[in-house]
């Protein structure tokens, strides 16, 4: 599912209180959209953006680009809401989804953040573009930053709402099967585990964030019922994951959820909830190809 199909509501009101009103000298393309910052953001929105273009100029250690990047997520919460505010007018005056404004001059005043259209082209969300927020962080001293980026690096695509690991169906625009057995969990467990290992070196930086990067993966593993895949290849990954990766002195429960759910592919009566072979949407269930150790 490309960011071209996906609606999203409001956002959560923000605490701007500890901002501050010294703002750098403005260059020349920020004074060039300046109007059009104002006009579908407002002033404020338009000051913390200048201070963002600011702020990740002056980031030397991990500790610094882990602040920033909470600003930059409360930041984007914000722009979401007022931007779509701001086309919900836009639709009641009449303007058309072909009418809505462009925004590609957005990601070049601030880079790092894009704004694109959604649910075909009647509404605009803020996204991140998590290459550029690597090389920020790659810059710094330290490396849970660079772990941590590289961990939402591999578990996300610049055009996409939901994780790698999942794949929508063609008529479906939410619900979609999940990927076991294409490698992209093995991958997301992985860099999840080099990204705990040096949060838990450096103080704790993005263990929460981590932590429910984590969460994403396991509920997908755990609670999805329809594979895209041929049930084999599914089996395969998740042993895979459990005899590659040193889960046991990091995540030993993760260990055994994972182990639970291979044992649920030898268990006729979860297996036969199991359906298979759904990238299409056509799934059918492979009564017969119930995997042996």
């Amino acid at each position: 599912m490309t960011i071209s199909v996906v609606s999203c509501g409001p956002g959560e009101p923000v605490d701007f209180s500890n901002v501050t009103t010294e703002l750098p000298p403005k260059d020349s393309l920020f004074i060039q959209h300046e109007d059009s910052l104002v006009k579908y953001f407002g002033p404020l929105e338009r000051d913390l953006i200048r201070k963002y273009t600011e702020n990740h100029q002056n980031l030397k250690t991990e500790k610094d680009f882990y602040s920033f990047y909470r600003r930059t997520h409360t930041l984007k919460k914000s722009l979401k809401r007022t931007l779509q505010a701001h086309i919900r007018q836009l639709q009641i005056n009449g303007v058309m989804a072909e009418d809505m404004p462009d925004f590609s001059w957005f990601k070049n005043i601030a880079r790092g953040l894009e704004v694109a259209d959604v649910n075909k082209h009647t509404t605009c969300d803020v996204f991140y573009n998590y290459d550029i927020l690597k090389q920020y962080a790659l810059k710094t001293e330290g490396l849970a930053d660079d772990e941590y980026t590289q961990l939402i690096r591999v578990c996300f695509e610049d055009d996409r709402y939901l994780p790698t690991w999942i794949k929508t169906y063609e008529d479906n625009e939410v619900f979609g099967c999940t990927t076991l057995g294409e490698g992209k969990h093995f991958k997301a467990i992985e860099q999840y585990v080099r990204a705990l290992k040096q949060s838990n070196q450096s103080d704790g930086l993005f263990k929460k964030e981590i932590k429910g990067i984590r969460t994403l993966i396991m509920r997908n593993i755990i609670l999805s019922n329809e594979f895209c895949g041929p049930a084999d290849k599914a089996l395969a990954e998740l042993k895979l994951i459990v005899n590659r990766i040193d889960l046991e002195s990091t995540d030993k429960p993760l260990k055994e959820l994972l182990e639970a759910r291979i044992k649920q592919f030898m268990e006729v009566e979860k297996y036969e909830n199991f359906e298979f072979n759904c990238e299409t949407g056509n799934c059918n269930h492979e009564e017969t190809a119930i995997p042996e150790f």
